[in-house]
C-alpha cells in the first residue's frame, strides 16, 4: 500500500515539532496494515478524514470540542485499526493498551 499517500500533515494541522513522530507512526500503520482486507491503510485514512470531519463540525458549534486535542484523536484513530496486528506480534501475553503505549512510545509519542 505505499501507493496510497500518507495522511496529509497541513491539512490536519500538525504543528512543525510533531511532524517528524507523526509521520513515522504514520508510516508505521501503513505498513501494519499491508495485507488486511479489513483494515487496509485506505480505511484508516478514511477513519481519520471522517474524524476531522466530525472534529470540524463539532469545533463551530461546541465549546467542548474546542478543547480536544485533534492529535490525540488521528492518533487514536490510526492505532485503533492495527493495535490487534500489534497484540499479535507481541513477545509475550500482555494487555492491549500496554502494547499501544510501549508502540507509540518507540515513535517519540
Amino acid at each position: 500500500e505505499e501507493h496510497i499517500p500518507l495522511l496529509n500533515l497541513d491539512l490536519l494541522n500538525i504543528k512543525p515539532e510533531d511532524r517528524q513522530w507523526f509521520t513515522d507512526v504514520n508510516i508505521a500503520v501503513r505498513d501494519l496494515s499491508n495485507g488486511s482486507e479489513n483494515q487496509n491503510y485506505g480505511h484508516i485514512r478514511r477513519i481519520v478524514s471522517n474524524a476531522a470531519h466530525i472534529l470540524d463540525k463539532e469545533v463551530k458549534h461546541h465549546e467542548w470540542a474546542r478543547k480536544l486535542d485533534p492529535l490525540i484523536i488521528w492518533v487514536s484513530c490510526m492505532i485503533h485499526s492495527v493495535s490487534s496486528q500489534l497484540l499479535r506480534a507481541a513477545e509475550k501475553p500482555c494487555d492491549q493498551l500496554d502494547v499501544i503505549d510501549y508502540f507509540l512510545k518507540s515513535y517519540g509519542c
